[in-house]
């Protein structure tokens, strides 16, 4: 139902509610294996999954507010090469897709609910089919 540029971008939202419940924290490399998403994150504009990048830039405005002198840089990162920590976040993201457990209260109000069916995820998906 979703793209990997969404999931990309749900990932990084994600990344972002978790770092209030890290104390003391001041610099936060955000790592993702998807250019797409990070040149995105870096200058949205107007494209699918545009709902995405405005959630995702809303969060970083509440996580500034609420730690000021937050540092954070967003990056590339090898994927599917053997890259531990990349390994270890697609397993855990696994788990938590094939996970039937309700919602976690402290995420964000979008994610709360299941997301829109991705139109790019839908067409793929038809084209696949035929």
């Amino acid at each position: 139902d979703h793209t990997v540029f969404e999931s990309e971008v749900v990932g990084a939202i994600l990344a972002l509610s978790s770092i209030p419940s890290l104390p003391h924290i001041k610099h936060v490399f955000l790592g993702l294996d998807n250019q797409s998403a990070i040149r995105a994150l870096h200058h949205p504009r107007q494209q699918p999954a545009q709902y995405l990048l405005l959630a995702f830039h809303d969060e970083l405005k509440r996580l500034m507010n609420r730690i000021p002198n937050l540092t954070l840089h967003i990056g590339w990162v090898p994927g599917h090469v053997d890259f531990p920590p990349n390994e270890r976040v697609d397993t855990e993201a696994k788990f938590a897709a094939e996970n039937n457990d309700p919602p976690h209260p402290q995420l964000p109000t979008l994610l709360l609910s299941p997301l829109p069916r991705s139109t790019a995820a839908a067409k793929a998906a038809f084209q696949a089919q035929t």
